[in-house]
């Protein structure tokens, strides 16, 4: 089975449920998440459900910030 979603072709057994889910419109789901941009000032306090914090060592620059399945905002792809 295949998906043809805004003409990306995706092979369903080759492809994560996180990506089908995304092409799906799911990627609606995150756009609350916040990231830190570098001039901002540290984070204080606790960290809320919509906060990526900086990306914990060894992340590349192909991880993305979004929901786990707790509704928490999460560097994802580390």
């Amino acid at each position: 089975m295949s998906h043809n979603l805004c003409g990306l072709q995706v092979e369903a057994k080759k492809a994560s449920q996180v990506l089908l889910q995304g092409l799906a419109g799911k990627y609606k789901d995150n756009c609350g998440c916040e990231i830190p941009f570098a001039f901002d000032p540290p984070p204080t306090g606790p960290q809320t459900r919509n906060q990526c914090r900086n990306t914990p060592p060894g992340c590349s620059y192909h991880s993305l910030c979004s929901r786990n399945g707790y509704g928490r905002c999460k560097w994802q792809g580390c």
